[in-house]
């Protein structure tokens, strides 16, 4: 997706549904390998230690399955009460055709409707490719940005070179953030 359209399109989102990923929380999570355990881990830690105060969750977005498979499973992972249908219904009279949303952007802005509408306090994000230009890169201010383990990886996107794909991840860093990095 060209920046333009990428930007355009965050915009939009944020607009027609309120910034959702504002309402709790994030600690931003990418790096080549080792992102899916270290969430996992943190998302784990983060429910014990809230357990009795407020409910951490955590939406893996590793899925290899049919879209019809895929909607099912949202549905059934997300309660039958919250269809994706309801998610959709305000995008779809409002955006004109003008965007085509990916499978990881429904995914991500279902998580992160269904992490504001069950009042999570702290939500843990998984890039799902690189991070500057990722779709999970709209949460403005996380708590903590980690990069895991950075190697060459996805090179046709990122770039030729492991500092190239690490600016690429630095993506997720902001102003006045922690930042935990990983080795590589």
């Amino acid at each position: 997706m060209e920046l333009a359209t990428y930007v355009e399109l965050h915009k939009y989102l944020n607009k027609v549904y309120e910034n959702p990923h504002k309402e709790y929380e994030c600690i931003h999570v990418t790096g080549t390998n080792g992102k899916g355990s270290f969430v996992w881990k943190c998302a784990h830690l983060l429910e014990k230690a809230l357990q009795s105060k407020a409910k951490a969750s955590n939406v893996v977005n590793r899925v290899c399955i049919s879209e019809t498979d895929f909607v099912k499973y949202l549905n059934q992972v997300l309660n039958e009460e919250y269809q994706i249908t309801k998610a959709f219904q305000r995008f779809e009279k409002q955006a004109n055709k003008r965007f085509v949303l990916t499978i990881f952007e429904i995914t991500t802005l279902i998580a992160f409707l269904y992490f504001r509408d069950r009042n999570v306090k702290m939500a843990v994000i998984e890039v799902g490719m690189g991070g500057k230009y990722d779709t999970t890169n709209i949460i403005h201010s996380p708590l903590l940005a980690v990069i895991t383990h950075v190697a060459l990886d996805h090179c046709q996107w990122l770039g030729n070179t492991v500092e190239q794909i690490t600016l690429e991840k630095a993506g997720i860093i902001k102003t006045g953030c922690r930042v935990l990095l990983g080795n590589y």
